[in-house]
This record gives structure tokens, sequence and C-alpha cells, in this order.
């Protein structure tokens, strides 16, 4: 995902202290790996999207989170709506794919943890 999408995924030197994404990576499942990769061709077409980098991308509450902030530090955070509805539909898309496998799947509750998972025992049981 990194050597296909360099622009996005690797954030300039400076200040890579305050990127959680250099220190933790993509924090989720591979099964969601196909949403983040149509994600990232979408963003990519965007010319809006080379004035952010990714911050932080991880599993929250069963679903995906992906966040993003501005390149410079003396620009807005504002991601454009464009870019807030890509992000948006990739996050609903995880709620009903499986974060192991990538199958279709179902946001439930265990054990006081949130997962969307599918059937497929092995899945369930991660």
């Amino acid at each position: 995902m990194l050597a296909h999408f360099p622009e996005l995924f690797r954030p300039p030197a400076k200040k890579l202290d305050e990127i959680p994404f250099v220190y933790w990576g993509f924090e989720c499942g591979d099964g969601w790996f196909t949403l983040l990769k149509e994600l990232a061709e979408k963003l990519e077409q965007l010319p809006e999207s080379k004035e952010f980098k990714v911050t932080q991308v991880k599993e929250k509450f069963g679903t995906l989170r992906f966040y993003m902030r501005a390149k410079d530090a003396r620009k807005s955070d504002a991601l454009p709506q464009t870019m807030l509805d890509l992000i948006a539909h990739a996050e609903s898309q995880s709620a009903i794919t499986c974060e192991a496998c990538g199958d279709p799947g179902k946001l439930s509750r265990k054990g006081g943890w949130w997962k969307t998972r599918c059937s497929k025992t092995e899945c369930a049981t991660i």
C-alpha cells in the first residue's frame, strides 16, 4: 500500500513524532485493505489531496477510521467536502465488511468490544 500511494501515506520528514501513522502503520485487519486501496485511488485522483497526508488509519468501535491533515502546518486541516465524502463512504463500508477477511460482515458487540466480522468461524474468533 505504501509503495503504491507514497504521496498519501509517506509524510514529509519534518515532525514525524506528531504522526501516529509513522509509528503504528495500519491499525486494522487485512480484510479492509481493499476498502483502503479503493479510497487511496480515489483520493489520489483529486488535485486537492496533494495538500494533505494520512495521519492515522485504525479500527475503532468496530469500524474504520481514516484521518488526514494538511502537509503544511500553516494551512487549515479542514478537508475539502469531496475528500470527506470519500472517507465517510469507506468508513461506512467497513461496517459491512469483515475486518479479518474482507467478505461481507456485520458490526456487532461481543463482550464489550465492537467488531465487524463475517460468519466464518476463523474470523468470528479473532
